[in-house]
């Protein structure tokens, strides 16, 4: 599977510098419209594209046919997912898009095995939006 990847020249974005060769993560409405960009450099800052659309949006990684569909709230934990099972799983970007994603996802896909991979963190966000 090949990453999407910054070409040329350095940008900085919400104060963070990108050089050529970082992660550019493309995230699309359920209509299949590009309506933003995650940005992760090698040391694993993130940031969004000022002004584009992350609730509601979602990176999928298209897996085998399966009855089973992961939602994974960082690009990290959904490309391990994905590479470990072969799974189709998508990514919600943060916690508080997980309950949208889902419902949709279920709505979409009704007959398959929705599984959420939330982060653990320290105040329990992800686990309590999971």
């Amino acid at each position: 599977m090949e990453a999407l990847t910054l070409q040329e020249k350095a940008v900085k974005v919400g104060g963070i510098a990108y050089q050529p060769g970082d992660l550019l993560v493309p995230l699309t409405s359920s209509e299949g419209e590009l309506v933003n960009v995650q940005l992760i450099n090698a040391q694993g800052e993130k940031r969004f594209l000022k002004g584009g659309q992350v609730s509601h949006a979602f990176y999928c990684f298209n897996g085998t046919t399966n009855p089973v569909i992961w939602l994974a709230e960082g690009y990290a934990t959904g490309l391990t997912l994905h590479q470990l099972t072969g799974d189709t799983v998508y990514v919600a970007f943060s916690a508080n898009n997980l309950p949208s994603l889902a419902a949709h996802l279920a709505k979409q896909y009704p007959s398959v095995t929705l599984l959420i991979a939330a982060d653990r963190d320290q105040n329990g966000t992800g686990q309590q939006k999971a």
